[in-house]
């Protein structure tokens, strides 16, 4: 497959996010099957992580300049499991030394106005905490979605990254490209599952 922007893989980084209550009975799930089901075409729409600032630092009060980034948001009960994967997550930038991943943070840990937040470091990095799981590779695991936490159900799925909620709150997630969370350039991927 043609390589793509780190943007755009950044953009199918595969939301899949899942919650699961127990070992095999799934509550909610939504992801990327949901948004470009079995049948879909045309691109996906872009997921960003932008370091550098865009607007007008002089409109409201000086403070107008802001920084594209997506922070998703995922409810979760004590308890819950919370299923992720991404077509990035693992994927290297050599020549960065940077890899993709998907962050985890409790609720409010991230701070601060939309687009100026501040980020602390995760509670979870699927990447460095569990390596070898949490990427996707195929559409048809894209469309299967994630695996259960044990591992037991929907087999056709991926084997997810996964972050069992240690209370009842609003998780924040965040998705980096292989070009990490500090880095502004464009990148590539070899491998994006396409539609």
């Amino acid at each position: 497959m043609p390589a793509i922007r780190s943007l755009r893989c950044f953009a199918s980084a595969l939301i899949s996010v899942a919650i699961a209550a127990g070992a095999n009975l799934p509550a909610i799930a939504e992801g990327s099957r949901d948004f470009y089901p079995s049948g879909a075409s045309g691109r996906r729409a872009n997921i960003e992580w932008r370091t550098n600032q865009v607007g007008n630092p002089n409109f409201v009060g000086g403070s107008g300049s802001i920084r594209r980034r997506s922070i998703f948001q995922v409810y979760a009960k004590a308890g819950e499991a919370i299923l992720l994967g991404s077509t990035a997550n693992g994927v290297a930038n050599t020549s960065l030394g940077t890899t993709g991943s998907i962050l985890v943070f409790e609720p409010g840990r991230i701070s601060g106005f939309v687009g100026s937040e501040t980020i602390p470091a995760p509670d979870l990095d699927c990447n460095a905490d569990q390596p070898g799981v949490g990427r996707i590779t195929s559409r048809a695991q894209e469309l299967a979605g994630p695996r259960s936490a044990d591992g037991t159900g929907n087999l056709t799925g991926y084997t997810p990254c996964v972050y069992t909620a240690p209370g009842e709150g609003i998780y924040s997630i965040i998705f980096t490209g292989p070009n990490g969370l500090n880095n502004n350039a464009n990148g590539v991927i070899a491998a994006d599952v396409g539609l």
